[in-house]
């Protein structure tokens, strides 16, 4: 099934690549509408039969954030809390245009119904807790964003939150 998809995200795995986004439904030669799935966005990660999921850089790694690219969906390969994982044709997938950003079109991107990104205050999800999250992918506007820099052994001079 032909599916065109917002990218949002795009990132380094295993020497290979992750790429997700939001799925988008053409409603007129250069226009594109979200697509909700009971009234979240649906997100979307193209993976492949490889051990993490990951996809081959030569197939994907010209895609860069804010790009739509069409993909044939294959299937639906959900792994734990990772429902928003499908098998894709990787000869199918072709970068269509990148997408305007302007304020009120990104405003619609928030996913609004979140109120705490790991279920509460925490930093990080208990194990314990991970079995009642079926997604992994999220849209966020934070309210006062802070970043520290971080250096250690494995990584040199990485801006985090």
């Amino acid at each position: 099934m032909k599916t065109h998809i917002l990218c949002l995200a795009n990132s380094k795995k295993y020497n290979e690549r992750c790429v997700a986004g939001i799925e988008l439904k053409k409603i007129a030669p250069d226009s594109y509408d979200i697509v909700k799935f009971k009234g979240k966005h649906n997100w979307m990660r193209p993976v492949s039969h490889c051990e993490f999921g990951e996809m081959p850089e030569n197939v994907v790694g010209k895609i860069k954030l804010k790009d739509i690219f069409e993909i044939d969906v294959v299937s639906k390969c959900p792994q734990g809390f990772q429902s928003e994982n499908v098998f894709v044709n990787e000869k199918s997938i072709k970068i269509i245009r990148e997408a305007k950003f302007v304020k009120k079109n990104v405003e619609k991107l928030i996913d609004k119904e979140i109120e705490f990104i790991y279920g509460d205050v925490n930093k990080s999800v208990n194990w314990l807790e991970i079995k009642k999250f079926n997604n992994s992918l999220m849209f966020i506007k934070p309210e006062e964003p802070k970043f520290i820099k971080v250096s250690n052994r494995f990584v040199k001079d990485q801006l985090r939150t």
